[in-house]
Formats: C-alpha cells, sequence, structure tokens
C-alpha cells in the first residue's frame, strides 16, 4: 500500500467491473494474478482454489465480493481490497456498504477500504 503495509498471500483475484482491467502495477503480470468475468474465468478460480490458501480479490463491488465468498467457501482464507470508503460504493449508501462489510468480515472475509 502508499503507507507501506504489505499483505501476503498465494492468489490475487482482480475483480475490477464490466471489463476486467488489471491496475499498471509491479507483479500485476506475475502468475497467480488474474481478472475475473467470465465462466471460463470462473472454472479458473475455482482449480486454482483448491491449490491455494490464500487469495487477495481487488474489487468491492458484485464481482468482487462473489469471487471472496467463492473462495471462502473452498477453504481460502480471503483478504478483499477496495479503494473507495465502502463496498459496493455504486449501489449502497456508507451506511449500507458498513453493514454489508460487517456481514462479510462475520463469514470470514477480510475487508480494507478506502
Amino acid at each position: 500500500t502508499g503507507s507501506g503495509r504489505v499483505q501476503p498471500y498465494t492468489h490475487l483475484v482482480l475483480a475490477t467491473g464490466s471489463r476486467p482491467a488489471k491496475p499498471g502495477l509491479p507483479g500485476a503480470d506475475l502468475p497467480g494474478v488474474m481478472t475475473f468475468r467470465d465462466l471460463e474465468d470462473t472454472r479458473t478460480l475455482i482449480e486454482s482454489a483448491g491449490r491455494h490458501r490464500r487469495a487477495v480479490v481487488v474489487g468491492g463491488g458484485f464481482l468482487g465480493l462473489e469471487a471472496a465468498e467463492g473462495l471462502r467457501q473452498r477453504g481460502m482464507a480471503v483478504t478483499l481490497l477496495h479503494r473507495s470508503g465502502h463496498l459496493l460504493n455504486r449501489q449502497l449508501d456508507r451506511i449500507g456498504g458498513q453493514l454489508l462489510q460487517q456481514h462479510m468480515e462475520e463469514r470470514g472475509v477480510n475487508i480494507r477500504t478506502g
């Protein structure tokens, strides 16, 4: 992060919306970094979840939340990163996003926003 915090992971999922996009960051082209949009991507994620223990999902929209929950259900420790101050920021107000975050955290997903 900008503050120097390091979040370890064995798998990174970028769930950035209707068109998969990788941020222009060093390491975005490393093995294990993938985008998530269609059925083939879903199959790849499921297969990969069987080989790894941890995942970082980038994006707190619908696809990112679905990916995070699906990976969690497959036994992975999941951290979800979202650049806005709350989840589903285009659909929910701040309080709704905070309630959703609380629910996801209770289910075992680690959430980092803002």
